[in-house]
């Protein structure tokens, strides 16, 4: 019999415990060294740049406001939980060892509960990251900031916005998703604002956009909006607008102004084919700018023949209406690369769906009484892959797309890996 090997003692002592830590702090010491050092030499040499980014620091080296050039401060992915009172300038008292110049400031990814009041006194700032933190309140005098363009403070615990947020007139950028906010205060005239992220709030009202007239992308994604103000139609630049995922109901009339769309999100709201005098589908039908169109989770019936102005579509997404026709002259879109028709009503798909030559991906799966793919989308070369899961259990496909070895077919077996009939 083979001796049995003595299993190793994994106990930790009193006496392993003491010498880890005396390692740990060590090796703390010697990283506080290093990043004293890095911040000398940058105060040493004139340099207008501290990057400080994912060193594990636990405080931030006071050394850093006796940088006196100093125009940009990266402190991100670290563990900070707090930024000590003499690293911000004193209001009206501004000595030139104060950072008085710094126009960048980057605190994003720490563990920061609270902003002090002193950043408000960084007057020469124009981009503030504070995003990924614990941070519960904006301080009040944020519109102290006037030269401020670029704020994020996405992915904290903010509930309200300070009024004095409405006097950054200079902001282009403005990025606050992932908090708890229930509404923006107007007037919120920040008319140089291009970019507005507010997604995944608790936002019950659309913000005040009347004069949002430069503004190319709104995302205000995963909220409780119930409506869109006929204000909308003030933004002219309008790119892209994502409204996923809240409660809207129908669509102004004066959505269909907005000409530069390109990119518009409507899925999972509650949107009918017809409500009142309103038909929602044939405003956008007036958006013949749009690439991207998803109306995912709603209560459409039918796509109408309006739809084929849209013929600069590249994805189209439809799925989970009830959708019991598609108007066979949408196969105008010859960008078309991805097409998601999957659990609706449809009976049949139009023949005319061969003429989509650039299409890659569809999804036809979760219509019931589906039996087949019209033979001519055998031709659409470009496919790789096709969803037919869930259609009738007499669905079956032309022999014509065996021709089509390079596509992945889901819920319906071809070529050599068919079963045969018994």
């Amino acid at each position: 019999m083979p001796k049995k090997k003595n299993k190793l003692d994994l106990t930790i002592t009193p006496e392993m415990e003491a010498y880890a830590d005396e390692v740990r702090e060590q090796l703390d010491k010697l990283k506080n060294e290093k990043i004293q050092m890095k911040v000398e030499r940058t105060a040493e040499k004139g340099k207008t740049h501290l990057s400080l980014r994912n060193k594990r620091l636990n405080e931030v080296p006071e050394a850093i406001s006796e940088i006196p050039e100093c125009e940009w401060i990266d402190l991100s992915f670290n563990n900070l939980k707090e930024v000590p009172v003499t690293l911000w300038p004193e209001h009206d008292q501004l000595p030139p060892h104060k950072c008085t110049n710094l126009k960048k400031l980057d605190l994003s990814r720490n563990q920061l509960d609270l902003l002090n009041d002193g950043v408000c006194n960084f007057r020469s700032l124009e981009e503030l990251y504070i995003q990924s933190n614990q941070i519960a309140t904006i301080p009040a005098k944020i519109g102290d900031l006037k030269m401020l363009k670029f704020f994020d403070f996405s992915g904290n615990m903010i509930t309200a916005l300070p009024p004095s947020l409405q006097d950054l007139n200079l902001v282009t950028d403005m990025r606050m998703s992932n908090n708890e906010l229930l509404m923006i205060p107007e007037p919120a005239e920040w008319a140089m604002l291009k970019h507005f992220d507010a997604r995944s709030n608790m936002l019950g009202m659309f913000p005040p956009v009347t004069n949002w007239m430069m503004c190319t992308y709104l995302n205000l994604a995963c909220n409780e909006i119930p409506e869109i103000p006929p204000c909308i139609e003030n933004m002219q630049s309008l790119v892209e607008l994502n409204l996923n995922n809240n409660r809207i109901t129908t669509l102004p009339p004066e959505i269909a102004k907005l000409s530069k769309l390109e990119f518009l999100y409507l899925g999972k709201n509650n949107l009918l084919q017809k409500r009142g005098d309103v038909e929602p589908l044939l405003l956008i039908a007036q958006l013949t700018e749009l690439k991207e169109l998803f109306l995912f989770k709603n209560q459409f019936t039918s796509i109408p023949k309006e739809f084929d102005a849209l013929d600069k579509l590249v994805k189209f997404s439809c799925s989970n209406n009830a959708l019991r026709k598609v108007h066979p002259r949408i196969a105008v879109w010859n960008d078309l690369e991805e097409l998601y028709l999957s659990h609706n009503e449809l009976t049949e798909v139009p023949a005319s769906f061969g003429a989509f030559r650039k299409l890659k991906e569809f999804q036809i799966g979760a219509n019931p009484d589906l039996e087949t793919l019209p033979e001519s989308m055998a031709f659409n070369r470009q496919l790789s892959q096709v969803d037919c899961k869930d259609c009738a259990g007499t669905f079956s496909l032309p022999k014509a797309f065996q021709a089509l070895p390079h596509c992945r077919w889901i819920g319906v077996k071809m070529g050599k890996d068919k079963k045969k009939k018994k």
